[in-house]
């Protein structure tokens, strides 16, 4: 048995609510888990077999059969092809959606239109997050290139540059946010587009009365 919360305290609005749930094992849901965690925290394949690693599995659950390294490496492969293919299925939904006259709409919203669809298109609508969030990122360009550093380290320095690109990809996959976090990033970008449009405004009305008093002197 194990405590599920259903919902949090309140800065003293009474207790927390909660249930007693009966705990089931699952041996395929415990060895994705591990292969997420090798991926995400960057764990070397050797990690699994570990003293200390056994130890600690054998006294949170018995029933888990301990994996060797080649297991391990193969089910974060498979985490990595199960995103691909979902990838490429959305991007074939994608490319096979009637096109959009871009021309002909003066007033087409392209945050908007991915804001309406990323229902649609999870995947494809990270990416257009990541390209119109560009020129308001602060993110500095190292952090988003250390991740091959981590990856191969002196204990990984030997793995093949298939591995290496199916940990990098695999984690940005797992590590992506999810569709709430991507509409108010959206949301952000709409007003920060607004604002700039008001900026505008009332610069081309500053420099109009400049104009005018600048005739109005010369008539004089």
């Amino acid at each position: 048995m194990y405590v599920n919360p259903l919902k949090d305290n309140v800065e003293g609005e009474g207790d927390s609510e909660s249930s007693l749930m009966a705990a089931s094992f699952s041996q395929e849901n415990c060895r994705k888990m591990l292969a997420r965690m090798v991926i995400l925290d960057e764990l070397p394949f050797k990690f699994v077999e570990s003293k200390g690693f056994h130890q600690f599995c054998r006294a949170l659950n018995p029933k888990f059969v301990i994996l060797s390294r080649v297991i391990v490496a193969k089910d974060c492969f498979q985490i990595n092809k199960t995103c691909l293919d979902d990838a490429k299925i959305e991007v074939t939904r994608y490319l096979d959606e009637a096109r959009i006259d871009c021309m002909s709409d003066e007033y087409l919203d392209l945050l908007t239109w991915w804001k309406v669809n990323s229902s649609q298109f999870k995947i494809i609508s990270q990416v257009a997050r990541d390209i119109y969030s560009i020129p308001i990122s602060t993110m500095p360009f190292e952090s988003a290139f250390s991740t091959r550093g981590r990856v191969l380290d002196s204990f990984r320095s030997f793995l093949t540059p298939q591995t290496v690109e199916a940990l990098i990809c695999a984690q940005n996959w797992i590590q992506s946010k999810p569709l709430d976090d991507m509409t108010e990033e959206i949301d952000g970008a709409e007003e920060i587009d607004e604002e700039f449009i008001n900026i505008g405004k009332e610069m081309e009305a500053a420099f109009k009365n400049l104009n005018n008093d600048s005739m109005s002197l010369e008539a004089q």
